[in-house]
Parts: structure tokens; C-alpha cells; sequence
């Protein structure tokens, strides 16, 4: 058997056809397997599969546990089907096809996946997750990722989904376009930083390490989830409790009144600050409204306000505030900068003991990929 492999990769769904790109994490292999009247790799696509799980490789992707990891899933759980040599392969592009929609129906209607990530057979890393890209806040598309970094080709689906594909030259973009996906991914897993550090490495690393440590699957997690996971196993071994019966204990409050959890010691001088922290101790938030779609959040509690010229919101999404737009010139001796404020969640409970000993100067547990 071969040894462990790293594969960045990506699906395809069309109506008559399917495409499926690997690439190799640390090496330039690709394999590339389609499922269509022009070219049919449904036997070997199924064979690597197979041959995947058992070497026990790992595939990095973008969004890849809600979807690609769901194909991969129903393909394993339905070899006889795929390795059939007399099967018709349009039958089993569109078998593909139409679990792929029945995914993404689920996925749109906020329903658990039928390959909950405990569940699959092939361990996957989701860049998509890893940054939180996923949440309200921060949703990023591969497409916009690719803009933002400056990708050499940014380009949509070069044929529509729901229709049949006619001629081997539109297979041929499309196949193009998923290799175009996966190089872009693949760039994103191996990007460095000004120091020739690998940025997602050291991410991938550590959440291996925790993974390894406590037990728990944060292969995948973003930072508030770690805290999340990692607070809620010690909670559970100091109480003698199972995680499932801690998170029945948690309590639902239909208002919160913000006064209850401003931290004494917080306190302004400069009038503007005044007034937002005055706003603060007399807001109660409905928690009802957290439910909700976003057009309805924005109608909850807002307050506005202007600090050296700029103007500064604060509403249940956070705290947005941007200088006037134009173009702005450096003086001499002087730098623009462009600074963004972000914390782990614990540092405020450690910053104020809030946790147990227990907590505090945990062991981090295995070097993944180099």
C-alpha cells in the first residue's frame, strides 16, 4: 500500500457530465477523472477513492465537507453502481448530479449533512471553515478569494450547471475551470507570508496538534470554535459530565441586558465614548432577533457616532466605522496602514482569571505537513 498522500481538490456537478480534479499538496501530480459520453473515468475515479481511504490521505478543499466531501461519501457508499463497466456514464453523471442538488437543497435549508464530518471516510481539511470564511460576517467565495489575491484567472462556471453539455470543447473549459479552482486552492493552503513563512501550514499544524491533544476533530475549526471545543473538554472532564449533557444545561434567555456584562473597569473620558458606553448600559437585546436574516438584524439596535472625523456604527454584527472614501497620499515620513482588530476568544476570561486553573498552560499535543 502507498503511503499517505495530501491532495488539494474539487467536483464538478453537471446535469450530463462530472469532473474531478486531485493535485498533489506538496508535488505537481494532478489526476483528473470525468464521468461524461466523451470520456468516462467512472472505474478508475472509484478505484482512487478506494485506494484514498485505505492510504488514509487527507483532501484539502474550499467548502469541500458541506460538498465535495458529500459526493465523495455517496460514491464510496455506492461502488458497485460506479464500477460497473455496462453502466450508461451520462446515468452516473447525472446520479451525481442530482445528489449534488439534494446537498445543496439541504445546505440552503440549514439541514444537518447526511456525512457529518466525524462520518467521513476520507479525512478533509476546509480552508472555507478554517478562516471563517463560512460565517455572516466574513462569507468569502472561492471567486472573490481569488480576486482578493490576485489570481491570474478569475473566471465564472463556463457552462450552466443544469444544462446537458454537447461537444468535447465546452468539457474541455470546464475541466480547465476546475483545474483553475484547484490551483487557486492549492495556492491559498501553500501561501507565505513577508517572512517566507507558510501561513496555513502553521494553521493546519496546530489544529492537528489540538486535534491529537484533546480528541476532538478541530481539523477544520475556526479560532471561536476552538475555544469553543477546547473550553467545553475541560468543563466536561472537571465536571465528570459528557459534553452532549453540558451543552443540555445551557440556559435560554429571551432579553440580555448588556449592563450585566460590562466589566466594571471599563470606563471613557472623551465624550463621543461617553455616549456609547451610556448606550450600552441601557440596551437589552431581544435574543429572539439573533434568529433572524440579516435584512431583519439590521432594523435591531443600532447606535451612531463620530470620532475624529470618522463615522463609527454599532449594531448587533459589531462594530463598523471607515474614513470618507478618496485617495489618500502618505506625507513624508509617514505610512498608510491598514489594521484590523481581532482576539482569541479566552483572552478576555484570562485577562480577568475568569477560568479555572485547569485552563490555564494546557499542553499542546505532531507535525502534519512541512
Amino acid at each position: 500500500m502507498r503511503s499517505r498522500e495530501f491532495w488539494v481538490m474539487d467536483y464538478e456537478t453537471i446535469v450530463n457530465c462530472f469532473v474531478a480534479v486531485f493535485e498533489a499538496y506538496d508535488r505537481k501530480t494532478r489526476k483528473v477523472f470525468v464521468i461524461s459520453k466523451y470520456q468516462n473515468d467512472a472505474v478508475d475515479f472509484v478505484k482512487f477513492l478506494i485506494e484514498s481511504k485505505k492510504a488514509k490521505d487527507w483532501h484539502f478543499g474550499y467548502n469541500n465537507i458541506a460538498f465535495d466531501a458529500q459526493i465523495t461519501e455517496f460514491v464510496l457508499a455506492n461502488t458497485k453502481e460506479f464500477l460497473d463497466p455496462l453502466e450508461d456514464p451520462e446515468a452516473l453523471a447525472y446520479r451525481l448530479y442530482e445528489y449534488a442538488q439534494y446537498v445543496i437543497g439541504k445546505s440552503d435549508r440549514n439541514e444537518f449533512l447526511d456525512y457529518p464530518e466525524f462520518k467521513l471516510s476520507i479525512r478533509c481539511v476546509d480552508i472555507f471553515k478554517l478562516n471563517h470564511w463560512d460565517s455572516n460576517a466574513k462569507r468569502t467565495s472561492l471567486k472573490w478569494t481569488q480576486f482578493g489575491m490576485d489570481w491570474e484567472n478569475v473566471e465564472e462556471m463556463p457552462h450552466p450547471h443544469y444544462e446537458r453539455i454537447i461537444d468535447k470543447e465546452t468539457l474541455i473549459m470546464v475541466v480547465k475551470y476546475c483545474i483553475n479552482d484547484v490551483r487557486s486552492t492549492k495556492a491559498i493552503f501553500t501561501m507565505t507570508d513577508s517572512k517566507g513563512t507558510k501561513v496555513m501550514v502553521s494553521q493546519i499544524n496546530l489544529r492537528a496538534k489540538l486535534s491529537e491533544t484533546y480528541n476532538v476533530n478541530l481539523l477544520s475549526a475556526s479560532e471561536p470554535k476552538i475555544s469553543k471545543e477546547i473550553f467545553l473538554h475541560f468543563l466536561s472532564e472537571k465536571l465528570g459530565m459528557s459534553k452532549k449533557d453540558i451543552k443540555e444545561m445551557r440556559t435560554y434567555r429571551k432579553n440580555v441586558v448588556i449592563r450585566d456584562v460590562i466589566l466594571p473597569c471599563v470606563k471613557f473620558e472623551t465624550p463621543e465614548f461617553i455616549g456609547v458606553h451610556n448606550w450600552f448600559k441601557n440596551l437589552v437585546v431581544d435574543t429572539t432577533i439573533l434568529d433572524t436574516d440579516d435584512d431583519i438584524k439590521k432594523k435591531g439596535p443600532k447606535y451612531s457616532m463620530k470620532h475624529k472625523g470618522v463615522p463609527t456604527d454599532y449594531a448587533l454584527g459589531g462594530i463598523h466605522g471607515c474614513i470618507a472614501p478618496g485617495v489618500y497620499e502618505p506625507k513624508p515620513g509617514r505610512k498608510i496602514l491598514s489594521v484590523d482588530v481581532t482576539s482569541f476568544y479566552p483572552n478576555l476570561a484570562i485577562k480577568n482569571k475568569w477560568l479555572a486553573d485547569f485552563l490555564i498552560d494546557q499542553p499542546f499535543g505532531v507535525l502534519l505537513i512541512n
